[in-house]
Parts: C-alpha cells; sequence; structure tokens
C-alpha cells in the first residue's frame, strides 16, 4: 500500500495531500481486502487501477466498487488495457467513475460501459419563504438523531470534509450531504452530493432550498442531473459536464429511469476530497 501511495503521489494527474491518497486504503467501507490491480516491471509498480468497495449493495445484490485512478507510466501505456481487463473479469460488482475524462471515455465504451451522468443542474431558489422548513445540521453530537440507516451513512463520511443536514418534510426524514465549494475562488456553492429519498426532495425542495443556500452561504446548489426528476417550483438551469463525465459498469442490464439509484457515496469525492 506505501508504494502505491508513492506511485500516486508522483504519477497522478490530480494533485491532493498525502493524507488523502492515504484514505483510499484506510477506510472501514468494506471487507472486501481488494484495492485494485497494478502493473509491475522488476518489482517498480509503473501502473495503477484503483478501487474502493463498499458493503453498499445495488441492483441484484451486486457490490459497489468505486474507480478513483487509472494511472500508468508512459512508457507503459500500451499495457493499460491489462489493468481494464482484469478488473470487469469480477463478478457482482457494479463499478461507478465520477471523474472519467473524456480523452479515454471512448476505451471504456468499448468494453460496454455506459453514461452514468454527464449534466448537472444548478438551482438558485424558489419562491417559497426560507422558514417553514427546519434543516438542521447534522455532526457528531446530535446524529443520534438520525435514522439508523442514515446515521450508519454519516459515519462512515463525516472525516471527509463533508457537510450534513436533517430535513424533515410531510414527517419524514431527508437526509443530505454536500461540500461547500468556490468557482475561481470568488462564488460560493453548495454541491449536493446524496440525498437520502429522491422522490420527498424532487416533491418538496423548493420548501427549503432556498433555506439550504442561506446555511450554506451559496449562491446556487449544484446536483447531478439524474437526481432531479419533475421538481416542483424551483430555479434552476441544466449544464453539461466540462472534460469528465460520469459512468458504469455492471453485467447486469440497469434501466435509465433507475440511475437515480446510483449516489456518490463511498467514492473518491470524499476520499480525496475533490
Amino acid at each position: 500500500k506505501e508504494r502505491i501511495v508513492d506511485f500516486l503521489i508522483n504519477n497522478h494527474i490530480y494533485k491532493t495531500k498525502e493524507e488523502n491518497w492515504r484514505n483510499l486504503f484506510e477506510n472501514k467501507w468494506c471487507n472486501v481486502d481488494n484495492y485494485g490491480f497494478f502493473l509491475v516491471d522488476k518489482n517498480d509498480i509503473v501502473g495503477y487501477f484503483g478501487l474502493v468497495f463498499s458493503n453498499q449493495k445495488l441492483f441484484n445484490n451486486n457490490y459497489l466498487a468505486n474507480i478513483h485512478s487509472w494511472v500508468v507510466k508512459p512508457e507503459y501505456r500500451g499495457h493499460s488495457l491489462l489493468l481494464l481487463k482484469e478488473v470487469i473479469k469480477l463478478n457482482n460488482i457494479l463499478f461507478t467513475s465520477h471523474s472519467t475524462i473524456n480523452s479515454i471515455l471512448k476505451i471504456y465504451f468499448r468494453y460496454n460501459w455506459k453514461v452514468l451522468d454527464e449534466n448537472y443542474y444548478c438551482i438558485f431558489g424558489s419562491f417559497y419563504p426560507n422558514n417553514k422548513i427546519k434543516i438542521e445540521n447534522i455532526t457528531e453530537n446530535n446524529c443520534n438523531s438520525l435514522s439508523t440507516f442514515n446515521k450508519k451513512i454519516f459515519l462512515d463520511h463525516c472525516k471527509y470534509n463533508a457537510i450534513f443536514f436533517k430535513i424533515i418534510v410531510d414527517n419524514q426524514e431527508i437526509f443530505i450531504i454536500g461540500k461547500s465549494k468556490k468557482i475561481k475562488r470568488i462564488i460560493k456553492f453548495f454541491e449536493i452530493l446524496y440525498v437520502s429519498n429522491i422522490e420527498l426532495f424532487n416533491s418538496y425542495g423548493y420548501k427549503f432550498i432556498n433555506s439550504l443556500k442561506s446555511k450554506t452561504n451559496s449562491l446556487f446548489c449544484r446536483i447531478d442531473s439524474r437526481f432531479i426528476i419533475n421538481p416542483k417550483k424551483i430555479i434552476s438551469l441544466k449544464y453539461k459536464m466540462k472534460n469528465t463525465k460520469k459512468i458504469f459498469f455492471n453485467k447486469d442490464i440497469i434501466k435509465n429511469e433507475n440511475l437515480y439509484m446510483l449516489n456518490n457515496l463511498y467514492s473518491e469525492i470524499f476520499l480525496l476530497d475533490t
């Protein structure tokens, strides 16, 4: 693991703190002892295809595995496909990648990977008053107020620089996870990464989106397009993702209308703080 961390620090195009690279191997999200595949030449690591497994199971009880890296030294690029071919041999795994650069998409598509998302919405608010629904910021001090399911998700992600909110609408709980981000270090927005109840969010989001913006001191909220399904009374614009797309691979067929179930949890978005 130490050698892989050193390889990623020295060769990955994405630059981040060393502790974030170590997060990839120190999380407790799954009992599967698999961190991906690597290429070796004379005991030197020359390529790595990184996976993060979680116990989250979707669609016929497939384990979820998130791809965080596909890095090969330039002089060994001719052997890159060996890594991908080993990955897709694994059974009962649903693979996702949230940051695949457009220049290599055609390689994935050749092996029947599909687009998970290529658009996002910027939600600028609604005309509904701010103070009608209470939004509670969740920390380790009050996480016991969450449902058992949502509490586990909180505990799995609370150390990774995210913000957590609990919202009660129609006597039901919506648990939201997101991150505060900036455009050109000036324009602040809140990126919604997870919503526990997509149907409630789309039905009642207009009642609390202004409060969510206020709580996070954001100009707008951003969310992947697959989570927006006939939203009511919100002011939003749809944009195409630049430079990257989100993709997935599974040996079973997954209908497009079910893609919203593939969330952003247990991924490099948290571990690498992207």
